[in-house]
């Protein structure tokens, strides 16, 4: 998580990240999402699963897309390990493989309430893919 920047906006938290393809782009906004709830943690239990998301354009499908992780994560506990995504026209489906948190031991670093629309941005500018994105936590 070195090269992704991490930012705080109000009461808020953001990062911002650079990567030569779309697919690393939305797999690492996975990542650092998780890096701000889960730092560190017990985790124990490995498990499979898939999420699918959709976008009327980029912005939408990324706030989907860690909307829908954040869910599974508030739900089930689980926080991905390897990540594979697949891309078709506006939405992404990804196989994942993770961890279920043991909460018994502990609680979220941060609880991440949503991903917000606020100044997000997914572009690709001279071959590079970028991201913004900020939670309200």
């Amino acid at each position: 998580m070195h090269d992704i920047e991490f930012f705080d906006h109000t009461a808020d938290i953001g990062f911002r990240l650079q990567r030569p393809s779309q697919k690393e782009l939305f797999r690492d906004a996975a990542f650092a999402m998780f890096h701000i709830i889960e730092p560190d943690t017990d985790y124990h239990d490995l498990v499979n699963y898939e999420i699918a998301a959709d976008g009327h354009d980029l912005e939408e499908l990324m706030v989907n897309w860690l909307s829908e992780l954040n869910f599974t994560f508030q739900t089930q506990g689980y926080v991905p390990l390897n990540i594979r995504l697949t891309f078709a026209a506006q939405s992404l489906t990804a196989v994942i493989q993770g961890y279920a948190v043991n909460r018994t031991v502990r609680n979220s670093q941060v609880e991440i309430k949503a991903v917000t629309y606020h100044r997000i941005y997914v572009r690709q500018e001279a071959g590079v893919w970028t991201t913004q994105v900020i939670f309200d936590i």
